[in-house]
């Protein structure tokens, strides 16, 4: 039994944990086979991960663009100040201020020039936001924010258990709130993912390339899947299901599963649980998976590509807590 996780990025620690105690094997759209996260390498070596690429696309040209788009966003989004200023005040560029998003823009696109030609590719030039590649650089520009991000909680999280430590040592309670510029708290990172809409577009333009996509998608938090449930109404309720706090009840926990959606086309759903760990499970009948992924894509149902037979007609859709928000 096999889950796709999305919106592609990375799966941390917990949300891989929690994934691989419920199924076998977990499926992801990378945007790109050079950059695979390093939380996830080595599930993939386990054989836990199937990665699925997109099909003859280039890759050497995607890095060029990366490359631009890294220097330029490592420029502009120096310190969490900037990177929280630039999600308030212009949420549709890709994680960087205001007034150099054009420019940025134009380098990266000019980045991606064809070396053999010396000139943009048409389909990339032209400003499309719903081209493949568009979407593919996007993705790898939020996958190496995200990992920027996810370091930087880390390092404030030791920070604050050593300055908790001394604090202690030294017989006092935490400092008072008044410690940053003109005597403001210090600001910390909004917890989640910015830019959702943008991200399940992305990832749409390459799950709806996969031919034979599985039947379940499970994504990271509340916020996603009110998104999700947003552009793609009619998804109801089915089960809680339990995280084991075990390995080595995962087994026995992915059969049960398997069983537990099996019921589900009888009407025959499994009561709820109220663990504080656990994956929220919501379905939907009559609707294709890959009609799925063409309305998430923007796409009318049906859209392009291959036509798979799909008699089951069943998509559900998976939330786990989102350890940016729970903790």
């Amino acid at each position: 039994m096999k889950a796709a996780f999305f919106p592609f990025t990375q799966i941390h620690d917990p949300e891989m944990g929690a994934l691989l105690s419920c199924f076998e094997k977990i499926v992801v759209y990378p945007a790109s086979g050079r950059r695979i996260p390093e939380s996830m390498r080595e599930a993939a070596r386990l054989g836990k991960i199937d990665a699925r690429l997109p099909p003859g696309e280039d890759d050497t040209r995607l890095d060029r663009a990366m490359r631009e788009g890294l220097s330029l966003m490592e420029g502009q989004s120096a310190h969490s100040l900037s990177r929280i200023r630039a999600r308030q005040e212009n949420p549709g560029a890709p994680f960087v201020q205001k007034e150099s998003a054009r420019q940025i823009r134009g380098h990266v696109l000019a980045a991606a020039r064809n070396p053999e030609t010396g000139k943009p590719d048409e389909k990339n030039a032209r400003g499309d936001k719903q081209t493949l590649f568009n979407a593919r650089l996007f993705l790898c520009l939020a996958q190496a924010f995200d990992t920027d991000e996810a370091e930087s909680r880390r390092k404030m999280a030791s920070f604050k258990q050593k300055e908790t430590r001394f604090l202690s040592s030294h017989g006092k309670g935490r400092p008072a709130a008044g410690i940053g510029p003109g005597g403001a708290p210090l600001p910390e990172d909004p917890p989640g993912f910015p830019m959702i809409p943008q991200r399940l577009l992305a990832w749409a333009r390459l799950a709806r390339l996969d031919e034979n996509p599985p039947g379940i998608f499970v994504t990271a938090g509340q916020e996603i899947l009110a998104h999700v449930m947003e552009r793609v109404p009619g998804f109801e309720p089915a089960f809680d299901w339990p995280v084991p706090s075990s390995s080595a009840d995962s087994g026995q926990n992915i059969r049960r599963l398997e069983r537990a959606f099996a019921g589900l086309s009888s009407g025959k759903a499994p009561a709820s649980v109220k663990e504080p760990f656990k994956i929220s499970f919501y379905t939907q009948g009559g609707i294709s998976r890959r009609d799925f992924l063409s309305r998430l894509a923007g796409h009318p149902p049906g859209g392009r590509g291959k036509k798979t037979r799909d008699p089951n007609r069943r998509v559900i859709i998976g939330a786990i807590p989102n350890p940016a928000i729970t903790g």
